[in-house]
């Protein structure tokens, strides 16, 4: 055979393979630190409202430069090995040959991410950590991350004591992977979520949340689970997206926008206070009122991503309750500026001002009929507040007839054939619709129980669906059953992640001081900037340093009650200082029946793991066995 050189055995064997290098370890190590930076940036970018839906951003970037860094370190490797004409398998040792593969799906996953985008949508919430792409991308990081661990593991045989020097590669790498669990897992980790939390008031004081129902009143859901109070929904002219108002209790409140079935909420304001979104029709602006520059309501415009605000109104009376016309050009208002409420409409372009409605009655909540040809409004010029229907420039005011009560904050269906209002004239908030020509109303939501419709029902554009606010509902992140249940299922998920990665590690020998505040303190301070959740770094610390002076205590593989009592302790120290953390800021919002017992099943699931890592001629009881190396 030409152009193949044989060293002993025929080439591309086993024997015949490189071998893998300390030095290249360190420096997979550094790339995998890299990696995993990158992709904590990209997740903090997501949960602090910094990418809009688009695959190519800054964070992204630092991802995938880091998935070729390893392809480009690992080919170099390959290259520099002096022995030509070796079979393309066998030019890297196989530990590295699984991370070259890696770094090649890692780019693979990436176009195939795009095109799932493309054809799907993007993902949002708990949908981002399960879509099948993103599950390929882990695998593929998973693969590149483990390659120094692999190589540093072969080398860390025999149960001794190791430098920094040589557990380096495999400590370093082991917390980035227990990092990216915690990532994919985030949807119930203790840190992202702390369940544990007390909450100040009574439990249905949260306000409003959003739901949503056919037009004949069936298939009521919630739309989200709020912390606080969600009103003024309103959909997208394309019905993907929904814009409401938010706001936690005694606080100003901000404009939010979140897909239409409930998920990838975001935050579009941060201003004052900022109230009754509006879609422009052609669904690229959003109207709203806003008390940003101080002082009283005014309009406002901005972009649907929340960009180039601008004011439409600068008046000392409030205006609010902005509504577009149907060609985009105005926008209509109800103002006080002239004494009683009344309806105005201001040009976007032009900002003039055109009142529309005048007298002693007070006229609010306009909204356009969909050929704008008509107004219809919540005015008090009867007995009870009704619904009433002008013509688009404020003349031929009538009322609609609604039957006998109240009626507010009328909204036209998409074929302009109903309205939907809202009406306490069965004692409690309720939404009704009825025709637009007047007629008997029908009570669509009919739940006693909560106040309903109040701010604003909102048809979505295929006349399809109403949206509305309901008051009095208990918020499912409120009720105890979920805050414990979550909160323990969290516990238990993050306190098997961390003991696995404990034992799997103690099981090498004896670690240099500072690897086990490394493997349980990284992951926990690394999940801490998705929430903001910063004040558990000191207790992760704490926790870790403390792992670590247990480890001098018991010394791995002396004693299986000292492999015993380590495993036990590890994740329940860790979860001791994560309950004194929770009761130092927000204090603790379980009995200690909970937080001591999840403690403790933290502990014991440490325990069961280390029981089911161990292997025949373990140490036992204290007695030198084959496999105890350090006890002779």
């Amino acid at each position: 055979m030409t152009g193949l050189r044989h060293h002993g055995p025929m080439a591309g064997t086993a024997t015949d393979r490189p071998r893998t290098s300390l030095r290249t370890d360190w420096i997979l190590t550094g790339l995998a630190i890299w990696l995993v930076g990158g992709f904590y940036v990209d997740l903090w970018a997501h949960h602090h409202g910094e990418v809009d839906d688009t695959f190519f951003t800054p964070w992204h970037a630092v991802l995938y430069t880091a998935a070729v860094a390893f392809g480009v370190v690992l080919g170099a490797v390959a290259l520099r090995d002096p022995r030509r004409g070796l079979p393309l398998r066998a030019s890297l040792p196989a530990t590295y040959w699984v991370g070259f593969l890696g770094s090649l799906l890692f780019i693979v996953a990436g176009l195939l991410d795009l095109a799932w985008h493309a054809v799907f949508g993007f993902e949002g919430d708990i949908e981002a950590l399960l879509s099948p792409t993103h599950l390929l991308l882990a695998t593929s990081g998973l693969m590149m991350i483990g390659t120094p661990l692999r190589s540093a593991d072969a080398r860390m045989l025999g149960g001794r004591a190791f430098s920094w020097r040589l557990a380096g590669p495999f400590i370093i790498p082991l917390a980035m992977i227990l990092a990216i669990f915690g990532a994919f897992t985030q949807y119930a980790h203790p840190i992202v979520d702390v369940w544990s939390s007390r909450i100040e008031g009574s439990p249905i004081e949260s306000g409003a949340q959003l739901f949503a129902m056919a037009p004949d009143g069936t298939g009521q859901r919630r739309l989200a689970i709020l912390p606080g109070d969600a009103r003024s929904p309103t959909f997208s002219p394309d019905g993907s997206r929904i814009a409401y108002s938010f706001g936690a209790l005694d606080d100003d409140r901000q404009i939010h926008v979140m897909s239409s079935d409930g998920t990838a909420d975001r935050v579009l304001t941060n201003e004052g206070s900022n109230i009754r979104p509006a879609w422009s029709p052609d669904g690229s602006r959003i109207a709203f009122s806003s008390t940003r520059d101080g002082g009283d309501f005014d309009l406002f415009v901005m972009d649907a991503d929340g960009s180039n605000a601008r004011r439409l109104t600068n008046d000392p009376a409030e205006d609010w309750a902005a509504t577009w016309t149907p060609d985009g050009s105005a926008i209509g208002f109800n103002s006080n500026r002239a004494g009683d409420y009344d309806l105005y409409r201001v040009g976007v372009a032009t900002t003039d001002v055109t009142q529309l409605t005048s007298g002693p009655a007070n006229d609010w909540e306009p909204a356009y009929s969909p050929d704008g040809s008509s107004i219809a409004f919540t005015s008090d010029r009867g007995p009870d507040l009704g619904v009433w229907v002008a013509a688009a420039d404020g003349s031929d005011v009538a009322p609609l007839d609604i039957g006998d009560g109240d009626g507010t904050m009328p909204a036209w269906s998409p074929d302009a054939a109903r309205i939907a209002f809202t009406s306490r004239r069965t004692g409690d908030g309720e939404v009704f619709v009825v025709p637009a020509s007047g007629g008997e109303p029908t009570n669509l939501t009919q739940n006693p129980a909560a106040e309903e419709g109040w701010v604003v029902p909102a048809w979505d554009p295929a006349g399809t669906t109403i949206a509305y606010p309901s008051e009095g509902v208990l918020p499912a992140d409120r009720a105890p059953f979920v805050r414990e249940g979550f909160g323990a299922a969290g516990i238990l998920i993050f306190a098997a992640l961390m003991a696995g990665a404990v034992v799997y590690a103690r099981r090498r020998g004896q670690l240099p001081f500072g690897a086990y505040t490394i493997l349980i303190a990284v992951p926990a301070i690394l999940a801490t900037v998705l929430e903001d959740q910063e004040r558990f770094i000191a207790g992760a610390l704490i926790a870790g340093v403390l792992v670590d002076l247990l480890a001098r205590v018991w010394p791995a593989a002396t004693s299986r009650r000292g492999d015993a009592a380590f495993a036990f302790l590890a994740p329940a120290v860790f979860f001791a200082f994560y309950f004194a953390t929770v009761a130092l800021t927000d204090g603790i919002g379980w009995t200690i029946h909970l937080w001591l017992g999840a403690i403790l099943t933290a502990g014991v699931i440490g325990l069961l793991l280390d029981e089911l890592a161990r292997r025949p001629g373990d140490a036992a009881l204290g007695s030198p066995t084959s496999g105890d190396r350090r006890s002779g």
